[in-house]
């Protein structure tokens, strides 16, 4: 059964969406059961009944959290993952420091002020 999930969880689409966030967290809520046996003695005894079975507690989890996040969707932006905003290029302060006065980009070349074009590279760990 865990070859199955695990096979099935290796299709799903991770970027760009709450996918990762659902399975984490259905994981995590799943081994509730397992870590902390007693955790849901305190609960209705028909909710600890349901959730003292790590299985059920994951598959709740993910169902709920999947309608959530993937179904309703109002209010929400194309990028709702909170690990997006980690992945877009950034400009650093000593990027800006190298530019000289009347540096420009165009049409995705960096243009110094004399209209020479200057070579760009991908490597953050370029001195300047």
């Amino acid at each position: 059964m865990a070859a199955s999930g695990i096979r099935t969880l290796s299709k799903v689409e991770y970027r760009n969406n709450m996918n990762l966030i659902i399975v984490a967290a259905s994981i995590g809520f799943g081994m509730i059961p397992i870590a902390a046996p007693k955790f849901y003695d305190q609960f209705p005894s028909w909710f600890s009944t349901i959730f003292h079975s790590g299985i059920s507690s994951a598959a709740i989890m993910a169902i709920l959290l999947n309608v959530l996040f993937n179904h309703f969707k109002a209010g929400n932006s194309d990028n709702q993952s909170v690990f997006v905003a980690g992945t877009g290029r950034v400009v650093t302060e000593s990027d800006i420091a190298c530019l000289a006065n009347g540096d420009r980009f165009e049409n995705g070349k960096l243009i110094d002020a004399e209209g020479k074009e200057v070579p760009l590279t991908s490597s953050t760990a370029v001195e300047h």
